[in-house]
């Protein structure tokens, strides 16, 4: 029997994740020989260390690492360097390789949710990682995007980058009020919308898979929400690919493993 192999999600925190669950899950149902754990580290410094440490074969990278990972990659995919963020990197002839399963993630959960996006108005709050991949995909789907971060200058840079709108967060509420779509990358204990602002038929799709202020609020207002968890399956589908050759696809959308 070849060895075993071993993957992990790297980030901080990382003790509420169910990545472990849902890969671990996979690998005994199609009998492979692997498992995954998760690593938190106290800077993007350590990351390879442990890589190196526990002798990975792949790894997830989760906040605050996906920008800062790539200086320490030897290669990056093209999507994963348009999109300027790394969450799945493998080894391969011993180098490591960053690329981003994250837009595709958002792509096939919209698709689930039989969304289509083209010409819809898109808010995006936060300008980080999953923030970036959610713009690069809504991008290439025809979305209307715009974007707003508590750090006005972050949410420049990426419009800048994707040829779509920078808001400064003064005029939130007036954002809000246009969207008909507000997908939130921002923590779970952060809300920067009034819940008197949240209509009826908007869309509001939580990068959070638990509980959030905002998924709360938009529950209260009969909004139509679009589960992080659902995000979280369909960025590991593509990523389980990267990982083992192996589709796996049906597995994971039969088994319900977080549902």
């Amino acid at each position: 029997m070849p060895d075993k192999k071993l993957f992990a999600l790297i980030g901080n925190p990382v003790f509420h994740s169910k990545s472990p669950d849902i890969f671990n899950s996979i690998f005994k149902k199609i009998n492979y020989n692997a498992s995954y754990s998760k690593l938190a580290c106290e800077s993007v410094e350590e990351v390879l260390p442990l890589f190196k440490k526990f002798k990975l074969s792949g790894m997830n990278i989760t906040a605050p690492y996906k920008e800062k990972i790539i200086p320490f990659l030897d290669i990056i995919d093209k999507e994963a360097l348009i999109i300027g963020a790394v969450n799945t990197v493998v080894k391969i002839n011993n180098k490591l390789k960053g690329y981003n399963t994250d837009y595709i993630g958002v792509i096939n959960t919209f698709k689930q949710y039989g969304i289509n996006v083209l010409k819809k108005k898109c808010l995006i709050l936060g300008a980080g990682g999953a923030a970036k991949a959610a713009v690069y995909a809504l991008k290439n789907m025809g979305a209307e995007i715009e974007i707003i971060n508590r750090t006005y200058n972050k949410a420049v840079l990426i419009a800048k980058k994707f040829n779509c709108k920078a808001t400064h967060i003064s005029e939130i509420e007036k954002s809000v009020k246009n969207a008909e779509i507000i997908v939130s990358s921002l923590s779970p204990d952060v809300n920067i919308i009034n819940e008197d602002w949240l209509k009826l038929r908007h869309i509001i799709f939580d990068a959070n898979y638990k509980a959030s202020v905002l998924s709360d609020l938009a529950l209260k207002k009969g909004c139509k929400i679009i589960k992080g968890e659902d995000w979280l399956i369909n960025q590991a589908i593509p990523a389980f690919k990267l990982f083992t050759g192996i589709n796996a696809e049906k597995f994971f959308v039969t088994n319900h493993i977080i549902k």
